[in-house]
């Protein structure tokens, strides 16, 4: 079942003047820069340290030139995808595939980040265009 919102997936040229950008409304850096070469992409998470409602964000940035960004950036649409939790992320990527005509943009993956409560994540691409990240978090007796 998905439970609501974890983040906003931003599409980057550079990461580095982004995290500047993005702080001037209270985020910072979550850990650092992680590269993910089986994607082609280097993400950086931030958090709003001011307090408040405001989701989480996920910097996105091609590992090269050609990457999968760069649709995005050529169109400069920043939003690149949300991320919702899910507990169930196997059924609730089958069913929200099979109920919209979607696919797997990409597949099921574990991630051992000690900076990120994710566990498990995929990207679903759907016919509106739409890509959206389903995440499963750490438990709180999972070792990080």
């Amino acid at each position: 079942m998905l439970k609501g919102l974890h983040h906003i997936g931003i599409a980057s040229k550079s990461i580095e003047k982004d995290v500047q950008f993005f702080s001037c409304f209270g985020y910072s850096p979550l850990g650092g820069i992680r590269e993910e070469p089986q994607t082609g992409i280097r993400v950086c998470f931030l958090k709003n340290t001011r307090g408040g409602v405001s989701p989480d964000l996920e910097l996105v940035a091609n590992l090269s030139a050609d990457g999968p960004i760069t649709a995005h950036l050529q169109a400069r649409r920043k939003i690149y995808h949300f991320a919702y939790v899910s507990d169930d992320i196997v059924n609730d990527a089958e069913r929200l595939i099979a109920e919209n005509k979607g696919m797997y943009l990409v597949p099921m993956t574990h991630l051992d980040d000690k900076n990120c409560d994710i566990v498990n994540w995929c990207y679903l691409a759907f016919r509106n265009s739409m890509i959206i990240e389903l995440v499963e978090l750490k438990k709180e007796n999972d070792t990080i």
